[in-house]
């Protein structure tokens, strides 16, 4: 068996990894060129907690004869993996007229709101407060509402959003992958192997980060905002194989 947990924190103004655009808001650079700690905040490729397992059993059956090539030769395997969700931000399509393209230059990060004062800068567990379309009362974290757009307001005409980059969390990622192998020995030198494999084996749905718009570019709140349209892997796989080693 093996273990492996690591929990870490990153920080970053904008991402690329390895020079490429992770989280489609570091080709444009910073919102704001005169102040850089605006857009400091949690890295879109950051995972605070993430767990893996892996393990192989051999059955302890070792009987000979043909009892033995029936009941002898079977192996468990597997693979279980645990993660937090990815950070992303709320933001706004509305200008808040800076007398610049969105997001301070053209093909820059979208402007972020305002948090509502007392909210949560990450408000995805309890009920939404209400607003627009929403309902109060309505549960949050979940896939058709993962956060409370309503903990959002559009700034005052002129100044940017004060809502941190990157503040909110998505969804975790749990999955189980397991196999079950068979190896018969026949002749001297001679292995038939049998296998069953199982890809997240309890089809446990992982979802995607939600739609993270608040507003569109008139100022109005935007209906989709926390919901969730894709999901993440694959759906339960099983494969079998047969294998003759030699």
């Amino acid at each position: 068996m093996g273990v492996a947990y690591t929990y870490s924190k990153t920080l970053s103004l904008s991402d690329t990894v390895f020079g490429a655009d992770f989280s489609g808001d570091a080709s444009g650079g910073l919102t704001d060129g005169y102040n850089a700690a605006m857009d400091r905040g949690l890295s879109g490729y950051g995972l605070k907690h993430s767990l893996s397992i892996n393990y192989t059993y051999d059955l302890p059956f070792h009987k000979t004869g043909a009892a033995g090539k029936v009941l002898g030769g079977w192996q468990l395997s597997g693979i279980i993996k645990s993660q937090s969700g990815i950070p992303f931000g709320a933001v706004t399509a509305f200008n808040p007229g800076d007398g610049l393209a969105q997001g301070g230059i053209a093909g820059g990060p979208a402007y972020r709101p305002d948090l509502v004062a007392g909210r949560s800068n990450n408000p995805i567990s309890g009920v939404s407060t209400g607003c627009g379309s929403i309902a109060s009362g309505t549960p949050l974290s979940t896939p058709e509402l993962w956060f409370d757009p309503c903990a959002f307001s559009n700034p005052v005409f002129g100044v940017y959003g004060n809502a941190g980059r990157h503040t909110l969390i998505g969804p975790r990622f749990n999955n189980v992958d397991f196999s079950l192998l068979k190896s018969t020995a026949f002749l001297e030198n001679k292995n038939l192997q049998f296998r069953a494999e199982f890809f997240n084996i309890f089809n446990h749905p992982n979802f995607a980060n939600p739609a993270n718009q608040v507003f569109d570019a008139r100022g109005n709140r935007t209906p989709t905002a926390g919901l969730i349209t894709s999901t993440l892997g694959i759906a339960r796989t099983i494969q079998f194989g047969l294998k003759l080693v030699f």
